[in-house]
């Protein structure tokens, strides 16, 4: 896979280039390679569905739902969204945009109109040696495909 943006604030240099794990997710997959972790699962829990949950859990399952399966980068460029969605500064509280945010703070920073982000030529991607950036079709076979 080609590495990709960092998606982080791209006028910091010092917060990297390319996507990385968190010192934090780097430190537990040291400790799961090295076999220091509780195998504690026989199988997957089943999930609970939501008509049986409490109403003021309810909220808080929709969110861990969306947000599970995310990746957490990256950013930049954004096709749903920008690199502010990482910063604190954007949130009142977990989860929640500041409701004094102007219109179009999430997205002022996108491709005008948005599928230009899909279909603009030719792509920037990192090659084989860390630092170097090549161009390429969207037919490349550097770029993984998707259906």
């Amino acid at each position: 896979m080609p590495y990709v943006y960092s998606g982080l604030d791209p006028d910091n240099p010092l917060q990297g280039e390319f996507a990385a794990l968190t010192s934090y997710q780097y430190a537990m997959m040291e400790k799961w390679l090295q076999g220091d972790f509780y195998a504690v699962w026989v199988t997957e829990p089943t999930p609970v569905p939501l008509h049986e949950l409490s109403l003021d859990q309810q909220p808080d399952a929709l969110t861990r739902a969306t947000l599970e399966g995310c990746i957490g980068a990256p950013f930049f460029p954004g096709i749903e969204v920008t690199y502010v969605i990482a910063q604190v500064a954007t949130y009142e509280s977990p989860f929640r945009i500041k409701h004094t945010l102007p219109p179009g703070f999430l997205t002022e920073r996108m491709a005008l109109p948005w599928q230009a982000d899909f279909r603009m030529r030719p792509v920037i991607v990192a090659g084989a040696a860390a630092g170097r950036c090549d161009y390429c079709s969207r037919d490349s076979a550097l770029l993984p495909r998707h259906s």
